[in-house]
C-alpha cells in the first residue's frame, strides 16, 4: 500500500483509499470472530459512501457554476479531493488483508500460542549421546475400542483404553508401554516406569532375542515428562528421587518438547491402532460422516490389545529406520550398550517399595490412618515408635498425660492395592510394611474401589464397621456394580472401567542374574547395578509440597467455591429443618443486642427474685 510507486507510478491509490484500507486491516486482525469477507463488505460501503458525498459535493458546485452561467466541471477541472476513488478489486483487498500478517497481528487476533507456533522458529530436539540417558514418557488415549467381558463371557462394556509410553531419546527404542484403563495417574506412570527398568522376560519368552528388538531395558538417568497432574505432585517427585533418577518437565502446551513419543503415538496408530476393525482412523465427525461404528464391531480386550500393540513394536518398529537420521532403534541400542554399558537396579523389589503414590502420614500407636483405612500392626508399630519417636518435635507432640507419641513419615502405597502402605524408617533406611486392620475386605482391592463401596453402603444404609461387614458390602457391589453397567448411559458406565478390570504389572517382575549360553555370537553389552539413593540419604525424605498450582488465583478460586459450598449445605439445613432456622435467628437477634450496665444489673435482679420465688 505504499505510494512510493517502484513499479507502477501511474496506480498510486488515493490517501483516502489508504486510509480506509488501514481501517480495514486494523479491525481484522483486533478480532477473533472478524471475518475477511466482513471487513471488506465494510471497506466497500465505505468507499461507496465517500464517492457519494463526492459526487454530491461536485453537483452543488456545477448548480453554483449554472446560476452563474458556467458550464459543468470537467474531469480535469474537479478538485483532487472531490474526485470520485477508484474501486479497488475484491482480490486486492485480499492480499492487502494478508499483507497485514506479522508476528504482532497474529497474537492479537489468535493469541500467542498459535502465533509462537507459526512465526518462531523451533529449538532443536533434546540430543543424547548414550541410551536410557534420557527417556520421555507419556500418555495418550488409543484409536482403538477395548472389550470387558463377565463372568459368563457376555459383552459388559466397551471402552477405549490409555497407552503409557516411555521412549528411549538416543535410539527410539520403547522401553515401556503399559495398557489401563486408568486415566493419566501417578500409577499408570510408575508401572510404566517399573517396566522400564525390569527384563521384558515376556517378550524374550514369546520373540526370543529377534535382532535385539526384546532387549530396551535399564534403569533411566533422567525422564522428560509434561506438566500433568500426575507428574508434578508430591509422589512423582518422591519416588525419583528415591530411586536416583532425575526429572524434566516440558513447558506447558509444547508437545514438540517430547517430539519423539507424540511420533512413537502417531506411528503406533498408523501400523497399528488404525488397521483394527475396532479402530478409529478418523476424527468423530469423520466417523459419523462415512457412518462407521467400531465399537459395535470390537471383540478384542485390553489384555490382546496389549499383545498386539508389542508384537508391532518388536517386529516393526524396532527394526524400522526412523526420522531424518534414518535411525533403526535396535542397531543403535545394541551399540550404545556394548560401548558405553547398561545402567540397573540391583534389585528391583526394593525399588518397588519406593515407586508408588508417597505422602507425609502420621504415626501414632494406633498405626497410620490414610483415606478412611488405618494400618496397625502392634509390633511393627511399637518398634518404629520406639526407634523414630525421639527424633520427632517436642512441641508437635500431644500434651495429655496418657496421648500417643507422634510422628510425621513418608508412606508409600500402591493405588491398586490398599491392603497395605510402606513406611519409610530412616534411621534403618527401608520401607517397613503396615497391613490394614481389614485383611479380608482390602485384599486385592484398589483405593479408588474401596472408596466407592464405602459410598455404596453409606447410601444403602449398610453396616460398615467390621471386616465381614466390609466384605459383605465389597460383594454386594460387585455384583450391583456388573448388574448396573448394561442398563445405564454410557457416559455413567464408562466412569466404573476401572473398578470392572484392574491393571496389574506385567510378567517379568524380578531380575534374576544367572549365567547360560548366549542368545547370540554377538558381545554382551556389560550391566552396571545401581543402589537405591534413598538408602543413602541421612534425612527423612520428607520434602515440602509443590506451590499450589495455578498460584494465588487458584487460591481465591477454591476459597470462594469453598464459601458458596458452605452457604448451599446451611441453606439446606435450614429448608430441611425451619424450628431450628428459627432458633438460629433468635440466637443471633439475642446475641447481637449488646445490653447495658443498667440493663444487665435489672436483669440479674429479675433472675435473683425468679429463684426466690
Amino acid at each position: 500500500m505504499s505510494k512510493r510507486g517502484q513499479k507502477h507510478g501511474g496506480r498510486r491509490w488515493p490517501d483516502k483509499v489508504l486510509e480506509l484500507a488501514v481501517d480495514m486491516n486494523t479491525t481484522f486482525w483486533a478480532k477473533r470472530e472478524v471475518r475477511q469477507k466482513e471487513v471488506i463488505a465494510e471497506f466497500l460501503d465505505a468507499l461507496k459512501k465517500e464517492n457519494d458525498r463526492r459526487q454530491t459535493e461536485v453537483g452543488k458546485l456545477n448548480e453554483i457554476r449554472r446560476e452563474k452561467g458556467l458550464p459543468d466541471l470537467r474531469d480535469e477541472e474537479i478538485p483532487l479531493d472531490l474526485k470520485a476513488l477508484t474501486r479497488p478489486s475484491r482480490e486486492t483487498l485480499r492480499l492487502w488483508i494478508n499483507a497485514g500478517e506479522n508476528y504482532w497481528s497474529f497474537k492479537t487476533k489468535y493469541g500467542e500460542e498459535r502465533a509462537r507456533r507459526r512465526f518462531i522458529g523451533r529449538g532443536r530436539p533434546m540430543k543424547a549421546t548414550r541410551a536410557l540417558e534420557y527417556v520421555m514418557i507419556d500418555h495418550t488415549r488409543i484409536d482403538a475400542w477395548a472389550v470387558i467381558y463377565d463372568e459368563d463371557g457376555v459383552k459388559t462394556l466397551v471402552e477405549r483404553p490409555w497407552l503409557t509410553l516411555a521412549i528411549d531419546v538416543y535410539s527410539r527404542m520403547i522401553v515401556g508401554a503399559v495398557i489401563t484403563y486408568e486415566h493419566p495417574s501417578v500409577y499408570s506412570a510408575l508401572l510404566c516406569l517399573r517396566q522400564v527398568v525390569r527384563k521384558k522376560k515376556f517378550l524374550i519368552d514369546r520373540f526370543g532375542h529377534h535382532k535385539g528388538a526384546t532387549d530396551g531395558w535399564g534403569k533411566p538417568g533422567t525422564v522428560i515428562v509434561d506438566n500433568g497432574w500426575e507428574f508434578v505432585g508430591m509422589s512423582f517427585q518422591v519416588c525419583c528421587e528415591a530411586c536416583g533418577i532425575d526429572v524434566i518437565w516440558a513447558p506447558v502446551k509444547s508437545g514438540e518438547f517430547k517430539s519423539y513419543a507424540e511420533r512413537a503415538f502417531g506411528t503406533l496408530n498408523t501400523m497399528l491402532w488404525h488397521r483394527l476393525e475396532e479402530g478409529i482412523p478418523f476424527k468423530p465427525h469423520e466417523m459419523s460422516a462415512l457412518n462407521l461404528h467400531p465399537e459395535i464391531k470390537a471383540v478384542h480386550t485390553k489384555e490382546w490389545l496389549f499383545d498386539k500393540m508389542w508384537e508391532v513394536i518388536v517386529k516393526e518398529y524396532h527394526l524400522n529406520p526412523h526420522g531424518e537420521e534414518q535411525i533403526v532403534p535396535a542397531i543403535r541400542w545394541r551399540a550404545s550398550l556394548l560401548d558405553k554399558g547398561r545402567p540397573t537396579v540391583d534389585d528391583v523389589r526394593e525399588l518397588d517399595k519406593v515407586l508408588g503414590r508417597s505422602d507425609i502420614v502420621l504415626l501414632t500407636a494406633e498405626g497410620v490412618r490414610l483415606n478412611n483405612h488405618r494400618f496397625h500392626d502392634q509390633e511393627v508399630t511399637t518398634v518404629l515408635l520406639d526407634r523414630l519417636l525421639r527424633y520427632s518435635k517436642k512441641r508437635d507432640q500431644r500434651k495429655g498425660p496418657k496421648s500417643s507419641g507422634t510422628i510425621p513419615l513418608l508412606g508409600t502405597w500402591d493405588p491398586s492395592d490398599c491392603s497395605f502402605i510402606l513406611i519409610w524408617d530412616f534411621v534403618q533406611k527401608k520401607n517397613v510394611r503396615l497391613t490394614n486392620i481389614h485383611p479380608k475386605f482390602s485384599s486385592g482391592l484398589s483405593w479408588k474401589t474401596a472408596a466407592e463401596i464405602k459410598k455404596f453402603a453409606n447410601a444403602r444404609n449398610e453396616a460398615f464397621h467390621t471386616d465381614d461387614e466390609r466384605y459383605a458390602a465389597r460383594a454386594a457391589f460387585s455384583r450391583s456394580l456388573r448388574e448396573k453397567v448394561p442398563f445405564i448411559p454410557y457416559r455413567d458406565a464408562r466412569k466404573t472401567v476401572a473398578e470392572l478390570d484392574h491393571p496389574q504389572l506385567v510378567d517379568g517382575d524380578t531380575v534374576v542374574r544367572v549365567k547360560g549360553p548366549p542368545l547370540t555370537d554377538e558381545p554382551e553389552p556389560q550391566d552396571i547395578p545401581h543402589g537405591l539413593p534413598a538408602r543413602e540419604r541421612e534425612d527423612d525424605r520428607l520434602r515440602e509440597k509443590a506451590p499450589r498450582r495455578g498460584g494465588a488465583a487458584a487460591t481465591r478460586k477454591a476459597k470462594k467455591k469453598r464459601a458458596e459450598n458452605g452457604a448451599r449445605r446451611d441453606a439446606d439445613r435450614e429448608k430441611s429443618d425451619p424450628v431450628k432456622k428459627t432458633e438460629k435467628q433468635q440466637t443471633v437477634i439475642t446475641t447481637s443486642h449488646a445490653m447495658t450496665r443498667e440493663e444487665s444489673l435489672a436483669k440479674l435482679a429479675a433472675l435473683k427474685k425468679k429463684m426466690e420465688t
